[in-house]
């Protein structure tokens, strides 16, 4: 399963999916799936065990803050 996360149209999706990348998630930017798909991210979470769901939204926030300061 996967939930989709719209950034502003603003923000770079692929500059936003490089933040999160350096934090160690995989993630895949909507504009890279095609015409129209708009600015967001992909993210995958079936693959992440229950002890390591908070820790992981942790490291989620902390790379699209990351990406807000540049």
């Amino acid at each position: 399963m996967h939930l989709v996360m719209r950034l502003p149209a603003r923000q770079s999706d692929r500059a936003a999916l490089a933040a999160l990348r350096r934090q160690g998630h995989a993630a895949v930017a909507l504009s890279d799936c095609g015409h129209g798909a708009g600015q967001g991210l992909l993210l995958g979470f079936t693959n992440v065990a229950v002890d390591q769901a908070a820790p992981s939204a942790e490291r989620l926030a902390a790379g699209l803050a990351e990406r807000r300061a540049e």
